[in-house]
């Protein structure tokens, strides 16, 4: 079976980082560079990258920690403008 490619899909084998990169706005960038940064080297792979209900949502298969570390991005992402980074808040 192929499963389609792209921003907000579900991809079992793995987001790339552009992938990812191309799933939310530029503001959130930052994250998704801190997100790769750690999971680079390890056997974890991102599952689905995208934005709802103006926060980032990140899926993994990964262990508790990196669940951890996602969640965390997703609270950071709801104080950072998703088109220019700029501070801000969920509305």
């Amino acid at each position: 079976m192929t499963y389609p490619i792209g921003p907000g899909f579900v991809v079992p084998e793995g987001y790339t980082r552009e992938l990812a990169k191309q799933s939310v706005g530029p503001g959130w960038h930052g994250l998704i560079e801190a997100l790769f940064n750690y999971v680079e080297g390890t056997p974890h792979k991102i599952t689905q990258v995208k934005e709802k209900w103006g926060i980032l949502r990140i899926y993994s298969s990964g262990d508790e920690y990196l669940r951890g570390v996602c969640s965390g991005l997703e609270v950071a992402s709801s104080h950072i403008c998703e088109k220019c980074g700029a501070g801000g808040k969920t509305r």
